[in-house]
């Protein structure tokens, strides 16, 4: 896959994404995952070094809360947050809340991104790998997606708080089409009835691959599915249980290829 389709869901892509509102899009064009999408909507977006911030740039440039995205009317707006290194609009920096108009670059750091015309900003709904975690557990989801990105796959998944929004249409959509659900288990994903629904529909649809990222009691009707140990896992990727994990998934997807060259 190009890199450029790897793309990380924010709020944007929530309460209001089945509406048909416009989506406004961000894109990296140089920095830390060149290429990578963020989709912002009504209920905008902030921008900072580690979470909580919707969209984490985690690099020493970038102060812990940077900068806040917000929506007014049809146009997306920028608000410094008292950052150290400040906020740039291509090149001029901003003390105040800005337009950021379509085709300029957004600097937070040494982070480049582009605000890309509304109409290529469509969620992808149809990625090789949907990842299911806890809020709780964002950064290891990070890890994750990053890495796995990184050997190939397309991945999608959220980094919007979940409390009280509804379960869309855009998630349910990639869930579904996903050619495999990977569930981070966890003491706090178990608790979660999302990552409990994801992971039962991704066994339903026989795409389910567990992986424990820490020692915790999984919901009873997943005990008996192999499940990779990788709680000891920060990222290397030449880690032996790493590559094999990697190794399933690729498998996993081979096998499925060879079912759909069998059913035509």
């Amino acid at each position: 896959m190009d890199v450029e389709e790897t793309r990380i869901m924010t709020p944007a892509d929530l309460a209001e994404a089945e509406l048909g509102q416009p989506i406004h899009c961000l894109e990296l064009i140089d920095g830390l995952s060149v290429g990578r999408r963020y989709l912002i909507h009504r209920s905008g977006a902030s921008i900072g070094r580690v979470p909580p911030a919707d969209i984490v740039l985690a690099e020493p440039g970038v102060s812990r809360f940077h900068c806040r995205l917000t929506v007014q009317g049809d146009d997306l707006i920028v608000e410094d947050l008292q950052s150290t290194n400040g906020t740039f609009i291509d090149e001029t920096r901003i003390f105040e809340p800005t337009v950021v108009p379509v085709g300029s670059v957004l600097r937070v750091g040494r982070q480049f991104l582009k605000r890309i015309d509304d109409a290529a900003a469509a969620p992808v709904v149809t990625p090789d790998i949907f990842l299911s975690y806890s809020r709780d557990d964002q950064a290891t989801a990070r890890i994750f997606a990053e890495a796995l990105a990184a050997e190939g796959f397309s991945v999608w998944w959220d980094v919007a708080l979940r409390a009280g929004q509804a379960y869309d249409e855009v998630t349910e959509a990639a869930l579904r089409s996903a050619r495999a659900v990977v569930v981070l288990w966890s003491k706090r994903s178990v608790a979660s009835r999302w990552v409990r629904s994801e992971a039962t529909l991704g066994d339903r649809q026989g795409s389910l691959l567990p992986v424990m990222i820490e020692a915790c009691e999984r919901p009873v009707m997943f005990e008996l599915t192999q499940t990779a140990e990788l709680s000891h896992w920060r990222g290397q990727p030449d880690d032996a249980a790493w590559r094999a994990f990697v190794e399933d998934v690729r498998k996993r997807f081979e096998r499925g290829d060879s079912g759909a060259e069998s059913a035509r």
